[in-house]
């Protein structure tokens, strides 16, 4: 059920896009209020609302000459393009280049701090995108260059002090550390995060120790996979009992939503880890009186999935597309496709062939 707060956001989305389309132009009085509200959009996964702004931003700035508002304007069309990449026909990274790059130059110009940042992280993620749909490895030139440009991003918002922008590209720094199997890297990462977090960052907290039950998962240590999963559990609880204070003081029913939303998670994965648990000392039990299948490890790792997760590798196993899958499950394409992000990390795999076989090895070594 949708939350009051996001249909509203949605209605006011939807009045502003038809007074912009009404007025045939973007003014002076309504650009700042509708390059927040294109952000916006795309929080909300409304890419083509976004773009439709973005567009009209970018021509309003460059009949006025003002660099800064191109800059960002172009920078939302580069997120437009990455969000794309929802399957390897449809992917627009060539295009996302394109925007961020010019987007990263303008920023340079302008002296444009923030911007220069960001964009470089968001031309980094592009790189790591186009490796996706590797076969059987990864591009090693594309790789080094999703590497210079996220160095060049974290190095300027180091310089400068940005602590939004040092927070955010541990999020980029990771997807590229997974990307090149450096999961000892990733997990070195994780701890200096979670070391330098206050007591009650309880998001940050989640987000590190969810990360830590995949990596250690891809190097085969159940254990700490399962004492990360229990961190996990532990702030996912905080983060629930922290939603539901500030549901009662502001009355937000959107926080209610990410409560339950969190337990379901919880649960999820609980059953998941717990299950890899049992069945990974059973194993360990009976390998002098039964030969174990040759992945051990990869079959195992498919047990880590959420139950939403496996269905999806199900229905890619029966060949079902991105498209499909949105209108199967009844979700965006940007969801699905974050959901197949989550299930590469787990399963250590970058690619949608390496997940299949792996989900085959597992239907043959579960059927003997």
């Amino acid at each position: 059920m949708i939350s009051l707060k996001r249909l509203f956001i949605f209605l006011f989305c939807g009045i502003l896009l038809v007074q912009c389309a009404t007025d045939g132009r973007v003014s002076s009085r309504n650009v700042g209020r509708l390059l927040e509200q294109a952000n916006n959009d795309l929080a909300f996964y409304c890419d083509d609302a976004a773009w439709e702004k973005a567009v009209a931003i970018e021509k309003f700035a460059r009949e006025n000459e003002i660099d800064s508002l191109v800059c960002k304007a172009l920078v939302i069309k580069g997120k437009v393009c990455d969000y794309a990449d929802v399957s390897e026909v449809d992917n627009r990274n060539d295009e996302a280049l394109a925007y961020l790059q010019e987007a990263a130059f303008v920023a340079d110009a302008q002296g444009m701090t923030y911007e220069r940042a960001l964009t470089r992280y968001l031309i980094s993620e592009v790189y790591v995108n186009k490796n996706r749909w590797s076969r059987d490895s990864i591009d090693g030139a594309i790789y080094y260059l999703a590497g210079k440009w996220l160095d060049e991003g974290v190095r300027i918002a180091d310089e400068a002090g940005i602590s939004t922008l040092q927070r955010k590209a541990v999020t980029y720094r990771l997807r590229y550390l997974r990307q090149g199997n450096k999961f000892e890297d990733a997990i070195a990462l994780c701890h200096e995060v979670i070391n330098s977090c206050d007591e009650d960052d309880n998001l940050t907290l989640q987000q590190m120790y969810d990360q830590l039950m995949g990596l250690y998962t891809s190097i085969g240590d159940s254990e700490s996979s399962a004492e990360a999963h229990a961190q996990y559990v532990q702030y996912t609880q905080q983060q629930i009992r922290q939603a539901k204070d500030e549901s009662s003081s502001e009355g937000s029913s959107l926080w209610i939503v990410l409560a339950v939303i969190g337990v379901a998670i919880a649960s999820a994965v609980a059953a998941g880890i717990f299950s890899h648990t049992k069945k990974t000392k059973a194993k360990a039990a009976s390998a002098k009186e039964k030969k174990s299948p040759a992945k051990t490890l990869d079959t195992l790792s498919i047990n880590d999935l959420t139950p939403r997760e496996k269905e999806i590798v199900r229905l890619m196993s029966e060949g079902m597309s991105t498209a499909d899958l949105s209108r199967t499950l009844n979700v965006s394409a940007r969801t699905v496709s974050n959901h197949k992000q989550n299930i590469y990390s787990k399963l250590g795999v970058n690619s949608s062939a390496e997940m299949l076989r792996l989900y085959e090895e597992y239907k043959n070594g579960s059927s003997k």
